[in-house]
C-alpha cells in the first residue's frame, strides 16, 4: 500500500475551502486504497511570518491540545482510515516515510524542494489552489512554482500563473459532493427576493464591496432579505440579514435552496467553492468578473461585473430579482455546468494518474 502524506501549513480546525479540497482528496485516496496522512506543523512555516516565540508557540499548542483544535473533524467528516499527524515542522527528519509527498501551500512547497528522495520510487508534488501573495512578496510565490516538484493546479488562471515563470502544471478542477448538496426546493419555487452569500473576514472577499451593493438594492427593494453564513461570530448586520455561524449540512442546504441568488464579490479567488455549491443548489449567481473562477461564464452560468465595483454588482442583482426569465435561466444553467464538469471522480482519477505515473 503506497503511503501519501499531505504537507499542510497548520491545523483546519475552522471550515476552510482549501482544507476543505485537501481533506476530500484525503478521503478519496484513502478508499481508492492508499495510506493518507496529513501533516501539520505545529510551528507556522517561514518566511513572512510574524516572529512568534517558542514560549508563545508552546502555549497555542497546549492550548490547541487542550480545546481539541488539532483536528478537522469538529467540522468535516475526514475518514477514520486518515491519520493526522502534528510536528514542530516541516522538515524531512521530521516526518516519516512516505512514497508521495504533496505540499498543499506555498511555504509548505519549499519544505519539500529539499527533501532528498529516491527518483525511482517517490514524488513530490506541489497542489497550487490559488496565488498565495495575501501576506508574502509575488517574487516568493513566482519562485515556488519553479522548485523541482510536479505542480497540480485548479484552475486555467493558476495554470497560467505558473507557465509564466516557464513551468508546467497539470490541471486538476475541484470536484464536488452532490450528496452534501442537493437541490430540495424547485427554483421556480423561490421568492426572487431572498439572496445568500458567504461572510468572511478576509479584505480579499471584498465582503464590504457586497453589503454597499446590497445596501443599494434594498433602496429600490425594500423587500429583499439576505442569508449570510461563515466561520466568524456574527458581524453588525442590518435585521433584514439571518447570520448562520458555521451551519451543519442540513441547515447549510436548506438557506441555500431557500435562496434564489448568491452573491460574492471577491478580488481575487483561486477557485471558491461557495458559489458553485450554492448553483448545485440551485440558486442563480451574480458576482465579480475575476479571473480562477473556471464556472463563471458571464450571462450564461453567472452575472458578472468588474471587482470592487459595488454599484455594477447591485445593477446585477436588480437584473436578477426584476427579470424573472433571466434568473430562472442563469440558475439552471449554472446547476447543470457545475453537475457535468465538476465530479470529484474526475478529479481523483487525474491526481491517482499522477501519482502512479
Amino acid at each position: 500500500m503506497k503511503k501519501i502524506i499531505f504537507l499542510m501549513p497548520a491545523v483546519a480546525h475552522k471550515p476552510t475551502g482549501g482544507f476543505k479540497v485537501i481533506y476530500e482528496y484525503a478521503n478519496r485516496l484513502s478508499r481508492a486504497g492508499y495510506d493518507v496522512t496529513c501533516c501539520y506543523s505545529v510551528t507556522p512555516p517561514k518566511p513572512y511570518v510574524n516572529n512568534v516565540g517558542i514560549f508563545t508557540v508552546l502555549a497555542k499548542h497546549i492550548a490547541k491540545l487542550l480545546l481539541n483544535y488539532y483536528t478537522c473533524r469538529n467540522w468535516f467528516a475526514l475518514d477514520k482510515s486518515v491519520h493526522e499527524l502534528h510536528v514542530w515542522n516541516l522538515e524531512q527528519k521530521n516526518v516519516p516515510y512516505a512514497d508521495i509527498y504533496i505540499a498543499t501551500a506555498v511555504r509548505t512547497s519549499y519544505f519539500l524542494d529539499r527533501y532528498k528522495v529516491d527518483k525511482n520510487t517517490q514524488k513530490r508534488l506541489y497542489l497550487i489552489q490559488g496565488y498565495e501573495n495575501w501576506d508574502c512578496p509575488d517574487e516568493f510565490v513566482d519562485l515556488s512554482y519553479k522548485l523541482n516538484l510536479k505542480k497540480i493546479v485548479i484552475s486555467d488562471w493558476l495554470l497560467e500563473k505558473v507557465r509564466k515563470q516557464g513551468e508546467n502544471a497539470i490541471l486538476c478542477y475541484n470536484g464536488f459532493d452532490f450528496e452534501y448538496f442537493k437541490m430540495t426546493n424547485p427554483i421556480e419555487n423561490r421568492s426572487p427576493y431572498i439572496i445568500a452569500m458567504l461572510y468572511h473576514e478576509n479584505e480579499y472577499k471584498r465582503c464590504c464591496d457586497a453589503f454597499a451593493a446590497l445596501e443599494i438594492v434594498k433602496k429600490k427593494i425594500p423587500q429583499i432579505r439576505v442569508n449570510i453564513f461563515g466561520q466568524y461570530k456574527k458581524p453588525n448586520l442590518p435585521n433584514w440579514f439571518t447570520y448562520y455561524q458555521r451551519p451543519n449540512r442540513e441547515t447549510h442546504n436548506a438557506l441555500l435552496n431557500e435562496s434564489a441568488i448568491f452573491i460574492y464579490a471577491s478580488r481575487t479567488e483561486g477557485f471558491f467553492l461557495p458559489p458553485a455549491e450554492s448553483m448545485i443548489c440551485g440558486c442563480a449567481v451574480c458576482g465579480t468578473d475575476i479571473p480562477g473562477i473556471p464556472y463563471k461564464k458571464n450571462e450564461v452560468t453567472m452575472l458578472a461585473s468588474l471587482p470592487e465595483n459595488p454599484e455594477a454588482l447591485a445593477l446585477n442583482i436588480i437584473r436578477l430579482i426584476e427579470d424573472n426569465e433571466l434568473r430562472l435561466r442563469l440558475a439552471k444553467n449554472g446547476h447543470s455546468f457545475i453537475f457535468q464538469h465538476y465530479k470529484w471522480e474526475y478529479s481523483l482519477e487525474k491526481i491517482i494518474k499522477e501519482i502512479e505515473r
